[in-house]
C-alpha cells in the first residue's frame, strides 16, 4: 500500500475510535471488557503452563471442548465452573476484590 492511503486508513480508524469512546457508557463497557479479557488470559495461561489442550481439560470437567473455548473467552463464566476449570488444573480458584 502506499503512504498515502494508509494515512488516509489511520485517519478515518481513529476517527472511527474517538467516535465510539465518546458514547454514553463506553468507560463502563471498557472497563467490563478489560476485566474479561484479563480474566479470559489468565485461564489460557493456566491450561497452557499445565501442558494440557482443551480437549483434555474438557474431558476433566466432564464437558465439551466448546464449552471449554467458551470458558476462556472469559464471558458470563459464573464461579461454580471457574472451579470446575481450575479443579481439572489441579489449581486453586482465589478470587481478590481489590
Amino acid at each position: 500500500m502506499n503512504e498515502k492511503l494508509i494515512k488516509k486508513m489511520r485517519e478515518a480508524h481513529t476517527k472511527q475510535a474517538d467516535k465510539i469512546r465518546s458514547q454514553p457508557g463506553w468507560e463502563k463497557f471498557s472497563d467490563k471488557f478489560d476485566r474479561e479479557y484479563a480474566l479470559a488470559v489468565e485461564i489460557h495461561k493456566a491450561r497452557k503452563a499445565a501442558n494440557l489442550s482443551q480437549m483434555e481439560i474438557a474431558k476433566k470437567m466432564n464437558t465439551t471442548q466448546s464449552v471449554v473455548s467458551r470458558i476462556e473467552n472469559g464471558t458470563n463464566i459464573s464461579i461454580a465452573t471457574l472451579a470446575k476449570y481450575a479443579d481439572a488444573l489441579d489449581k486453586k480458584l482465589e478470587i481478590h476484590l481489590v
